[in-house]
C-alpha cells in the first residue's frame, strides 16, 4: 500500500517539475532569439510585409519611428483598369512618403475597404469582382493595425488612402487612437487625397484638359498607375486595340504617360509633406496676413519638419526624430525655405522665433526672398542643418535654379544671404560628403 503511494507521489512530483521546467527553458531560448544578431544584409526596403523580423527591429534601433499605414480598395475602374488601381498608385506613393521622410516604414497596403452594401449590392458591389467590407469592419482593422505597429515601437501611426470612401474611417481610427493613447500620435493626412490638386497641377504643368467619358477612370490616375506598372492600365492591349487614350487624352506614348505620372506623384509627395502638421512636436504656430519689409504676404506658412520640395529646417531642441541627436548648443531659430500660398510672390527663407520662452514665441523674425523673376515653387533643400556655419543649399523647381545661403546672422535684416544662384538645376537632394 505503501509502495502503490509512494510511486505516485514520485509521478506526481515528477510531472509538476516538467511543468514548470519547460516555459522557463523556452522563455530563454525565445530572449536569446530576440537578440540575435541580423545573419544576412538587410533589403533596402520601406515595405514592412518585404522584410524580416530581424530587419525591422534593427530599423527601429537605428531610428525608424514613423509606420504610414495606406489604404486603397479593390473596386471596378471602367473596362480597361485593373481593379487594384487604388493599390497600384500607394504602391507608389508610400516608397517616395517614407524614403523622403528618412525614418518611414510603410505597412501593408490595406486593400479590404467599405465599397457599398453587400446584400442587397450598392455602389461599387454591383459591378463583379468588388470586394467590400463593413465600415466597422474597416475601423477594426485600422485600430488593430495601428496598435500593432505602436506596440513593436513605432512612435507616429500615420494614415493616407487614395480613396474617398476610406477617409472617414481613417479619420475615425485615428481619432480613437489617440484618445486610448493620450496622445497625439497617430495621424490621419487627409491632404494626400487631394484629387483636384492633382488634376490641376497637371493641367497647369502640362496643358493636359480632360473631357469625362463616363467611366470610373481618368488619364491622371492612370499616368501614376503606368508609372508603377503599364500592365494594370492595359496599355498594350488597349493600343492593339485602338483604344489607348481616356478622356480624350492619349496614353500613347507610354514614356510621356510614365513621365506625366512621375511628376504627379512627387507633387503628390509634396503636397502630402508639406500641408500634413509635423509628427515630431513642433509647437509653432500658423501665421496668417503677416506683412514683411519685403512684401510678402505670408497668408499661410505651414510647417513641415522634412519635406521633398519644401522643407524646413531645425536648430530646434525637441523638434528632432528619433535616432537625431541634438545638437550640444542650439540656435533657437527655426528657418523655413517656403512657397507664397498662391504662387505669385517669390520664394523666400522665413526665420522664426522658436524659443518658447520668448515674449515673440513663433514671431517672423526676418525674411529673404529669392533674387530671380519666376522663382515661385520652391523645391528641395538640404534635410539637415549645415555644418560649422557653411551656407544653406535651397533649390526653385520653377527656374531649376539652386542657391547657397549664407545664415551667419538669423536676425539680421535680410535673414542671410543668397550667395550663388543658377547653380545645377532641379536638383532633387543635397548630400554632403567628406572631402
Amino acid at each position: 500500500m505503501s509502495t502503490s503511494r509512494l510511486l505516485v507521489t514520485s509521478l506526481v512530483f515528477s510531472g509538476l517539475a516538467g511543468v514548470f521546467v519547460t516555459p522557463s527553458s523556452a522563455q530563454v531560448e525565445l530572449e536569446d532569439e530576440l537578440v540575435m544578431e541580423r545573419p544576412i544584409p538587410a533589403l533596402n526596403t520601406i515595405w514592412i510585409e518585404e522584410m524580416t523580423w530581424i530587419e525591422i527591429r534593427d530599423a527601429l534601433a537605428e531610428g525608424k519611428r514613423t509606420a504610414i499605414v495606406p489604404t486603397g480598395g479593390i473596386e471596378q475602374n471602367g473596362p480597361y483598369v485593373a481593379m487594384g488601381k487604388h493599390n497600384y498608385v500607394l504602391e507608389g506613393m508610400c516608397e517616395r512618403i517614407a524614403r523622403t521622410l528618412g525614418d518611414a516604414l510603410c505597412a501593408p497596403i490595406i486593400k479590404l475597404v467599405p465599397e457599398g452594401g453587400i446584400n442587397p449590392p450598392t455602389g461599387h458591389m454591383r459591378y463583379s469582382g468588388t470586394l467590400s467590407v463593413r465600415q466597422e469592419t474597416f475601423e477594426a482593422m485600422l485600430e488593430d493595425v495601428g496598435q500593432s505597429l505602436h506596440q513593436h515601437g513605432f512612435d507616429w501611426v500615420i494614415y493616407i488612402g487614395d480613396s474617398g470612401g476610406n477617409q472617414t474611417g481613417m479619420q475615425n481610427a485615428a481619432d480613437r487612437l489617440n484618445a486610448e493613447w493620450g496622445t497625439r500620435k497617430a495621424l490621419f493626412i487627409p491632404e494626400f487625397y487631394d484629387n483636384a490638386g492633382v488634376q490641376q497641377h497637371m493641367e497647369e504643368t502640362f496643358g493636359i484638359y480632360e473631357e469625362s467619358e463616363g467611366w470610373h477612370d481618368n488619364y491622371w490616375l492612370s499616368a501614376m498607375q503606368a508609372a508603377v506598372d503599364p500592365e494594370t492600365v492595359r496599355y498594350e492591349e488597349r493600343v492593339q486595340a485602338g483604344r489607348a487614350s481616356i478622356n480624350g487624352v492619349s496614353l500613347v506614348p507610354l514614356g510621356r504617360t510614365i513621365a506625366v505620372g512621375e511628376e504627379l506623384m512627387n507633387w503628390r509627395t509634396d503636397h502630402t509633406l508639406l500641408r500634413s502638421a509635423p509628427p515630431w512636436g513642433c509647437s509653432v504656430p500658423v501665421i496668417f496676413s503677416r506683412g514683411t519689409s519685403h512684401r510678402l504676404r505670408l497668408k499661410r506658412v505651414t510647417w513641415p519638419c522634412v519635406a521633398f520640395a519644401v522643407s524646413c529646417v531645425l536648430w530646434l531642441p525637441g523638434c528632432f526624430s528619433a535616432g537625431s541627436p541634438a545638437p550640444s548648443d542650439p540656435e533657437e531659430f527655426l528657418f523655413v525655405w517656403t512657397t507664397d500660398s498662391d504662387s505669385v510672390d517669390l520664394n523666400y527663407l522665413v526665420v522664426l522665433d522658436a524659443d518658447s520662452d520668448s515674449e515673440t514665441y513663433g514671431a517672423v523674425v526676418s525674411t529673404l526672398p529669392v533674387p530671380t523673376e519666376g522663382a515661385i515653387r520652391g523645391h528641395h533643400t538640404e534635410h539637415s542643418m549645415p555644418p560649422g556655419g557653411e551656407p544653406l543649399f535651397v533649390n526653385d523647381f520653377g527656374t531649376g535654379e539652386t542657391y547657397l545661403i549664407d545664415l551667419a546672422d538669423p536676425q539680421s535684416a535680410d535673414a542671410g544671404r543668397f550667395l550663388h544662384g543658377r547653380g545645377p538645376s532641379h536638383v532633387a537632394a543635397f548630400v554632403r560628403t567628406a572631402r
